[in-house]
């Protein structure tokens, strides 16, 4: 009995360090990442692409980066990057919406019609929680007036 104990102890150890060493490896980037947002709300481009670029090569797994960087192409009329960052952001993710909103700006901007109307009724799919995006009405709708 006292051996299996001993196993139990030295698991809860090591979950206790995996533990710690994630909420250092966190706490250790919030602050870069929180400058960063702060560059993009500011409409700081190139200071928040260069910041953004080094950040998610050494955090490619996080995708908030992702959509702040494709933020930042599009800003700078890099719309080619901008959809490979955009590609980064999972259904999952809280700024899903916002991602699939910024994908149809960019393919509005390339007269893709099709693909814009498509990525914009998806945003309206998603819900009644897509405030955070955009207009009410994509720009195509206003022709129709």
């Amino acid at each position: 009995m006292g051996k299996y104990l001993g196993w139990k102890w030295l698991s809860v150890a090591v979950s206790s360090i995996l533990l710690c060493a994630f909420a250092v490896e966190y706490w250790m980037r919030a602050p870069a990442l929180a400058d960063l947002r702060a560059r993009v709300r500011r409409g700081d481009w190139p200071g928040a692409k260069a910041g953004l670029v080094r950040y998610v090569r050494s955090h490619p797994d996080v995708e908030e980066p992702w959509f702040l960087l494709a933020q930042a192409h599009s800003a700078l009329g890099e719309s080619t990057a901008a959809q490979e960052c955009l590609q980064r952001v999972w259904p999952q993710s809280p700024r899903y919406a916002e991602a699939r909103y910024l994908q149809a700006e960019i393919y509005w901007e390339q007269n893709r019609a099709a693909q814009a109307e498509r990525n914009w009724r998806e945003v309206v799919e998603l819900g009644p929680d897509t405030s955070s995006v955009g207009t009410s009405k994509p720009p195509w709708t206003l022709w129709a007036l």
